[in-house]
């Protein structure tokens, strides 16, 4: 690309007058930019599809490394949420009653848990995928019997 402007710059110097060279460099500079500006299109574009192939290739595994390198920043985490024993008792207590809240439910719990409705909701989430699980398992132990 440098070895073109250059060819060019000399050619124009060569041929053109002086006020014409102003008019036709800004014309080639933008003509250069936009194939500059292409090229390096293609070859991010190339280079996608490289570690897409990379990606579902049956090759050998990159080391976490090689992964943290290549992967954008992630956003930090929020640190997991450990639930004192009386908010896990009363939480607990609700369960039993109600598999689900409401919303203003889920927020006057909350507030009298000194927690987040947001952190209610995931507990009952959390909650009910353990009971699916539990269950589940139950009944495929008594299936095997069987």
């Amino acid at each position: 690309l440098t070895l073109l402007r250059k060819y060019a710059v000399t050619f124009f110097n060569r041929i053109y007058p002086p006020r014409l060279k102003t008019k036709l460099k800004t014309k080639l500079q933008t003509k250069l930019q936009t194939k500059l500006q292409t090229k390096l299109k293609d070859q991010t574009t190339n280079q996608t599809k490289d570690q897409t192939r990379d990606h579902y290739s049956a090759g050998p595994w990159k080391s976490l490394e090689e992964e943290g390198k290549d992967a954008a920043p992630r956003k930090e985490r929020r640190p997991r949420t450990v639930f004192t024993g009386s908010q896990l008792l009363a939480l607990e207590s609700v369960y039993q009653s109600r598999k689900l809240l409401c919303r203003c439910e889920r927020a006057r719990r909350a507030g009298a848990l000194a927690l987040t409705p947001a952190q209610v909701k995931v507990w009952f989430q959390n909650r009910r995928t353990k009971s699916r699980r539990d269950t589940g398992s139950a009944t495929s132990i008594i299936r095997n019997k069987g």
